[in-house]
């Protein structure tokens, strides 16, 4: 099984410095996002996502950082300066560049501070317009990053089209803590399975949840990761027999909002060893989407769009 190399390539890493230690730790993943500038509307494609640069784009698409709202409110709470350090590789295997970026300056469904209820809605996405110091990031250092267009999102035609279900096929992209890199972002691609599709909320510790669950153990540093419908060999379609994908084709599925962790019973409760359930929460693609159209959000892209035309 092969995919496109390029998805390797949509990932970025995040990390922070510890208020008590000073230490850099590693925080999750973030993925960079394309989107039409007049949103979505009915124009999801019907082909699967090209990895392009940023710099090939010729008309206007905002570009964003997106990961897990409880990765930039982890962030929030545990560094001394309130800073995301995103971690991306330059070209041509030359290293790394590093960039430092408020968590003030991220836009998030899912509260920063302040106390979470777990018995209310929880929607797990933060984004990050591409712009001012993290577009001269890109401009300045070449970066190796690669976007995923949001048309190519598995959203409910598509799904329903493709009569997507239990037990299909996912993959995960993202941060390995164990072997993050040293001269480099080693993103790893890791597979799972659909367990149980978006039937009903989910609850959790911070919050009842829309989502997908997948069966693939996501360990701390994936959280934020894109996570991809994967489409491959001989499929039976909605409304036209059986299909080949002689490629496989991937559509963004969602992110990786986290998983749980099992307790044994037996144990004593100071000796308690979590051990890991092996099923994930991803995120769907819509709620993404409703990120990307908060009012705040996408007020700026509208400035945007509207000083290129005056240019």
């Amino acid at each position: 099984m092969q995919v496109d190399k390029h998805i390797r390539k949509s990932v970025v890493f995040l990390q922070y410095l510890h208020k008590d230690s000073g230490e850099t730790r590693l925080a999750g993943t973030a993925f960079l996002v394309t989107y039409p500038a007049q949103g979505l509307g009915d124009r999801t494609a019907a082909v699967p996502p090209k990895f392009a640069s940023l710099e090939a784009k010729r008309a206007f698409r905002p570009g964003y950082l997106v990961t897990a709202g409880h990765v930039i409110r982890g962030i929030h709470e545990f560094s001394h300066n309130r800073k995301v350090i995103i971690r991306a590789n330059n070209l041509g295997w030359k290293g790394m560049t590093s960039q430092e970026v408020p968590t003030s300056e991220w836009e998030s469904l899912f509260p920063v501070d302040g106390p979470l209820d777990p018995d209310l809605v929880a929607k797990d996405v933060a984004v990050l317009r591409f712009s001012g110091g993290i577009q001269n990031m890109v401009q300045k250092s070449d970066l190796d990053l690669f976007d995923v267009p949001m048309e190519a999102g598995a959203f409910r035609d598509r799904r329903t089209e493709t009569r997507m279900g239990v037990a299909d096929d996912v993959l995960i992209v993202g941060l390995f803590s164990q072997h993050r890199g040293e001269e480099q972002n080693i993103p790893i691609v890791r597979t799972g399975t659909m367990a149980a599709m978006s039937e009903e909320l989910i609850r959790t510790e911070v919050g009842v949840m829309d989502g997908y669950l997948i069966e693939a153990h996501s360990l701390g540093g994936l959280s934020g990761s894109p996570a991809f419908f994967h489409l491959h060999g001989f499929r039976q379609m909605s409304s036209h027999g059986i299909k080949e994908y002689p490629q496989p084709e991937l559509y963004l599925l969602g992110l990786i909002g986290g998983h749980w962790d099992l307790t044994p019973d037996w144990t004593d409760r100071e000796k308690w060893e979590k051990t890991h359930s092996g099923m994930s929460i991803v995120v769907p693609v819509e709620t993404i989407v409703e990120a990307l159209e908060m009012p705040s959000v996408k007020e700026q892209r509208d400035r945007e769009k509207a000083g290129l035309k005056q240019g």
